[in-house]
């Protein structure tokens, strides 16, 4: 599944800063997306025929990537993988 990217108008170094934080990626998500929960390194949701979905953040490169992948969710992995530029 391919979700579309978003053009948000900010700094990079600014939505590092902010999306560091996992709880404020909530309003970024796509319409699809129900039952959002995050703590600063983690988050969950609902995604239609996937079911619910457990990330946990595994790498930042300060300015310019944010990494997500799946907590111990089987039967395959997914990532979610934000870019600053």
């Amino acid at each position: 599944m391919t979700i579309h990217p978003r053009l948000i108008q900010d700094t990079p170094e600014s939505l590092f800063q902010k999306l560091s934080d996992l709880r404020n990626l909530g309003p970024l998500m796509p319409e699809t997306v129900k039952g959002f929960q995050a703590t600063e390194a983690e988050c969950s949701f609902q995604l239609g025929p996937l079911g619910t979905i457990h990330l946990e953040r595994t790498s930042m490169i300060p300015h310019s990537e944010i990494v997500l992948q799946t907590k111990n969710q089987k039967p395959f992995a997914i990532a979610l993988l934000l870019h600053f530029t």
